[in-house]
């Protein structure tokens, strides 16, 4: 469907009733509120309606207001659609369940409005908001890890496109009139889910990486309180902390580690003390190799040489001729 038809507008008042008879969303879904809103009021809006959404790009100055949105309105006017908005210029907060995001210039937001807020405006502002059905996001809203309602920057991530393409279309709204309107509003979509998308993406890659540090914590100390223990290897720390071989094996290989070399490494600490005891300089160094998990003297020599620079049996007379 060509956009540049019934529901485009631009308007320039300073007429606080006419400026929310032009918002049907505030006068059927949500209460705008604010204290002498009437004074020093004005506010610019240009409006473009594609089909069944719209783009519109609001410019007003006056005393802080807000729109607020109950629970009671949630449930009397449903409203399938989402808002997809650039703060342009000034700043505003929007209050939901899920927290309070804080924008400031260049900053954008994926919101809905199937749950109460408060979206307040401490003074003048420009922003750039984009009214789609929830339809056209649907691949990005039904991620996990959506951050819907959360505050995406605009000079980072998917925001370095998106901003100036937001920016350079405020000033030219007709592009949105004609045939080509509907890809550029698709053009819009794609970019808000994209930005939705990359920062899951994020979230979620945060969150494997917290487990894997969890889990690499929890190894090592495993490995720390029995590192004498001749069954210790990947398989049974795996089984013990109740994760798989290959979560284990990565949360060391993010820190440039092997679960063997860090066993290895902890068995030849405790052999090298115990060749420096002198109350054990009766023990023979294959007999303290054993104790400490090297069943084979060659492998153990070859070891202790590759950490320490010397052998076994240099070691200890290092260690009791000084």
């Amino acid at each position: 469907m060509v956009g540049g038809g019934a529901g485009d507008l631009d308007l320039v008042t300073r007429d606080t009733t006419r400026w929310r008879a032009h918002f049907p969303s505030i006068r059927a879904g949500a209460s705008w509120v604010g204290s002498d809103l009437e004074s020093d009021f004005e506010g610019r809006v240009a409006r473009r309606v594609v089909g069944d959404s719209s783009v519109s790009v609001l410019t007003v100055r006056g005393h802080a207001h807000a729109i607020v949105r109950t629970s009671a309105q949630v449930g009397t006017v449903p409203d399938p659609f989402v808002l997809a908005a650039v703060q342009l210029s000034g700043t505003s907060r929007l209050e939901t369940v899920r927290g309070t995001a804080l924008l400031r210039p260049g900053d954008h937001l994926v919101a809905t409005w199937t749950t109460p807020s408060r979206w307040a405006f401490p003074g003048e502002f420009t922003l750039f908001i984009a009214r789609m059905p929830a339809e056209r996001l649907r691949a990005a809203l039904t991620l996990p890890d959506a951050p819907v309602g959360q505050v995406l920057p605009g000079r980072a991530g998917v925001g370095v496109a998106l901003l100036p393409f937001v920016a350079s279309l405020a000033e030219n709204l007709d592009l949105l009139r004609g045939r080509g309107g509907p890809r550029v509003l698709a053009a819009v979509a794609d970019l808000f889910s994209a930005s939705l998308v990359a920062r899951a993406s994020e979230e979620a890659g945060r969150g494997i990486r917290s487990a894997r540090a969890d889990t690499f914590d929890r190894a090592t100390a495993w490995i720390d309180g029995r590192p004498q223990d001749p069954a210790l290897g990947v398989e049974t720390i795996a089984v013990g902390l109740a994760v798989s071989r290959r979560h284990l094996q990565a949360a060391f290989a993010e820190r440039g580690e092997t679960v063997t070399g860090w066993i290895r490494r902890r068995r030849l600490e405790g052999a090298a003390a115990a060749l420096e005891d002198p109350a054990l300089g009766h023990r023979s160094i294959e007999a303290i190799a054993r104790e400490w998990g090297f069943a084979h003297a060659s492998y153990f020599a070859r070891s202790f040489r590759a950490q320490y620079g010397c052998t076994p049996g240099g070691w200890r007379r290092g260690v009791v001729s000084h």
